[in-house]
């Protein structure tokens, strides 16, 4: 996803979720963006003709609303209609996963994703957790990623940050003192 699209996605979860969230409805909503999801993934034609450039808005309008039958709540009719209308409804798998994070957030979570090379020990991962719990005061969504390129060690992800004590960085930081020293002790001849 194109950066451009990426912050799009973020403005358009931000506004259904605080919408939803205003009428205590937050969990009602990312039920159904769930279930759209399900659905357009079970049934790719639906969002073929949704996306189809050759169909007019008012039959994909039209097309929307034979589909829901006045199942979906009203906002989120509202919500699809103007995702179709301004042409992005392609967006709606970001939304969601913004949408779930905006509400991770808001409970207390953070979702933090662990690079190893090898899978953990559950000791090990709750150990981890209990660190980052106590380091960052909230509660910790755990997600373990394998990663060949981590040469023992740990790289964790915290939102946009980044906690690289692996091998290969220590291996990387020593490389980079040591031109350094070498850099200085040829200069200072």
């Amino acid at each position: 996803m194109k950066p451009e699209e990426k912050v799009l996605a973020t403005r358009y979860a931000e506004g259904i979720y605080l919408y939803s969230k205003s009428e205590r409805k937050v969990q009602e909503c990312l039920q159904w963006l769930d279930d759209i999801l399900h659905l357009l993934a079970d049934y790719p034609e639906v969002r073929k003709i949704i996306l189809n450039p050759n169909i007019a808005l008012n039959e994909k309008m039209n097309f929307l609303e034979r589909l829901t039958e006045d199942k979906i709540p009203p906002y989120l009719l509202i919500f699809l209609r103007l995702l179709v209308r301004r042409n992005r409804f392609l967006l709606l798998p970001a939304i969601a996963e913004v949408c779930h994070r905006l509400d991770e957030q808001d409970r207390g979570f953070v979702r933090v994703e662990g690079r190893v090379p090898m899978p953990l020990s559950e000791e090990q991962k709750r150990e981890i957790i209990h660190v980052l719990e106590q380091r960052l005061q909230k509660k910790i969504i755990w997600q373990e990623k394998i990663d060949k390129r981590v040469i023992g060690g740990i790289a964790v992800l915290i939102g946009d940050r980044i906690i690289d004590d692996s091998l290969r960085n220590h291996l990387e930081q020593l490389k980079k003192s040591l031109s350094v020293k070498l850099a200085e002790a040829k200069g200072g001849r």
